[in-house]
């Protein structure tokens, strides 16, 4: 395997490990950079070991963001705002569905 197409590999899981609203560009955009298909894109992305990697990686995000997305979350809900609870709820379904295992020191979380 070449260096320019591990480069783009890597470069393409972690671009599909974060949420589309974050990500830089286009997939066109991203394609184009690299001189490569979409149709090569999105056969690399859908292949079971990228997605493993893809699913791992945006799961480690998910980890390290968490304590500050949970902090936020306090804060609107002291401003008794009705989104807070429906995010709460959201990211609860989440760690239902797969194994967070935070650790979250000095952040007080209310239920509603």
């Amino acid at each position: 395997m070449s260096d320019k197409q591990t480069n783009w590999l890597d470069e393409m899981i972690e671009r599909q490990a974060l949420p589309e609203e974050v990500r830089e560009g286009t997939t066109e955009d991203f394609c184009k950079k690299w001189s490569i298909s979409e149709s090569t894109y999105y056969y690399q992305a859908s292949k079971e070991e990228n997605q493993k990697k893809i699913v791992s990686l945006a799961l480690r995000n998910a980890k390290k963001y968490a304590p500050d997305v949970l902090e936020n979350l306090g804060v609107r809900a002291k401003n008794n705002k009705a989104d807070a609870e429906l995010y709460l709820k959201f990211i609860l379904q989440l760690a239902e569905k797969t194994d967070l295992n935070i650790n979250i020191t000095g952040c007080n979380i209310t239920t509603f």
